[in-house]
């Protein structure tokens, strides 16, 4: 083929593609999500026309995009709180689970302890004993004044042990005979509440109590 054949061919080829160039620039604009887009969009140019549309803001509104951090946010002090009382009771609970076997050992040591036999009753330095038992146990002293290690740091005080003995009669009320004599050992302490204080929660006035009560056997 010559060279003059093929100039028809390339005019007529480049009239054709100005006719489809011409046609797709006049194809009318379509709605987007963000307003009127142009039909060049074919071919990688946007025009965006007109004002935003709403949809947008709804868009942004179902978004669940950090709904699990805010409520989080809200989730842990409520948490954080039932942490603090779980503890702190729990703590209690075995606090007085201790006082108990402590009063226990002090009441089975005075139920051998002979008495005094002006005043039919424990003295002095025997309830001292039983007292240094239940804290620190142990009835010597370590110390000055009768002082002793105390085995916990919750419960040092020697007179929150006291120690009582009565006489088993129609009127008492027990698992006892008739005519026996029972040693009663009670401790008072007050309750030490790390985390509720924390959370605001004011408990100061709570007491633990134990008591301990077995029959005197003497020597």
């Amino acid at each position: 083929m010559t060279a003059p054949e093929r100039e028809p061919q390339t005019a007529s080829t480049t009239r054709a593609a100005a006719i489809i160039a011409a046609r797709v620039c006049e194809r009318p604009a379509v709605a987007s999500p963000y307003g009127l887009r142009s039909g060049s969009a074919a071919h990688g140019v946007t025009a965006h026309v007109g004002r935003p549309s709403r949809r947008g803001g709804k868009r942004f509104l179902s978004d669940e995009d950090g709904a699990v951090a805010v409520q989080f946010v809200f989730i842990i002090p409520l948490f954080v709180a039932f942490l603090a009382i779980v503890s702190d009771i729990g703590g209690a609970i075995w606090n007085v689970q201790a006082m108990q076997s402590a009063v226990g050992a002090s009441a089975r040591y005075l139920s051998r302890a002979p008495l005094d036999e002006d005043t039919a009753n424990f003295t002095a330095a025997q309830i001292a004993q039983a007292q240094r038992l239940a804290v620190c146990g142990r009835v010597t002293a370590t110390g000055g004044n009768g002082a002793c290690q105390a085995q916990y740091a919750w419960w040092t005080d020697l007179s929150s042990v006291s120690v009582t003995l009565s006489a088993v009669d129609e009127d008492i009320d027990t698992v006892f005979d008739e005519g026996f004599r029972v040693v009663t050992v009670t401790a008072n302490v007050q309750a030490q509440w790390r985390f509720l204080s924390i959370v605001g929660v004011d408990l100061t006035a709570t007491t633990l109590s134990a008591e301990e009560t077995t029959r005197y056997i003497g020597r």
